[in-house]
């Protein structure tokens, strides 16, 4: 059985073929979606998905979340809570999720999974592709393929543009609080790419609070 994954920056999703047509697989909780998040609990477990990003807003330092914009980097995020402390890779971060979609397949099926496409962007190096491989391989997945996905110019256009406008409006009104402005960008840049027009009102409507806190007079 292969199973197919799209390793999302907010949301991954899994499917197979069956009788000809692609069958979406339900999470442990019965959603399609899995939040792409892993958190570290106060007793030191690992979390991810949706139990992950509901920890994000109160515990920041000890959950990741948009991960895969460093595939293919040196880059390691450090986890902490209390006194535990994790330091992952995007890759090791991004298994997780797949091992979390691999496990919701196998009990959705009843039957072991050993294989998977999976979808990364059409802009992604090599660097990045062999870093989604090897996080398919730490979760126990064979790669068969990784499926390019591909965007209109005009939509990433548009996203570049939004994102460096929330950037220098942030900047104007957050000063020197980088860590503030680094979450929210994080979690506007992982919005729109999405391309899901419900998360990046949510997204939007969360900043324009957000921001209102600051200067009431912001328009958003």
């Amino acid at each position: 059985m292969i199973l197919g994954i799209d390793l999302g920056t907010t949301h991954s999703a899994a499917a197979v073929f069956r009788d000809g047509a692609p069958v979406l697989i339900p999470n442990a909780h019965g959603d399609y979606l899995t939040p792409s998040a892993v958190s570290l609990d106060e007793q030191g477990h690992t979390l991810v998905g949706l139990a992950a990003r509901e920890r994000a807003g109160l515990h920041a330092q000890s959950t990741a979340l948009a991960f895969k914009r460093w595939m293919g980097s040196d880059k390691a995020l450090m986890l902490r809570t209390g006194p535990h402390e994790k330091s992952l890779r995007a890759e090791e971060l991004s298994a997780l999720v797949l091992q979390t979609l691999k496990a919701d397949a196998e009990a959705f099926l009843g039957e072991s999974v050993t294989e998977a496409v999976i979808t990364v962007p059409a802009y992604f190096n090599e660097a990045q592709r062999r870093a989604t491989r090897t996080a398919g391989e730490i979760a126990g997945l064979k790669v068969e393929r990784l499926q390019a996905l591909k965007r209109h110019p005009r939509d990433e256009q548009d996203n570049r543009y939004q994102i460096e406008r929330a950037k220098r409006l942030f900047e104007d009104r957050l000063g020197n609080d980088r860590a503030m402005l680094q979450d929210w960008l994080a979690q506007f840049e992982a919005a729109l790419q999405t391309q899901d027009a419900r998360i990046i009102r949510s997204a939007r409507q969360q900043f324009k609070e957000a921001l209102d806190s600051i200067d009431t007079s912001f328009k958003f």
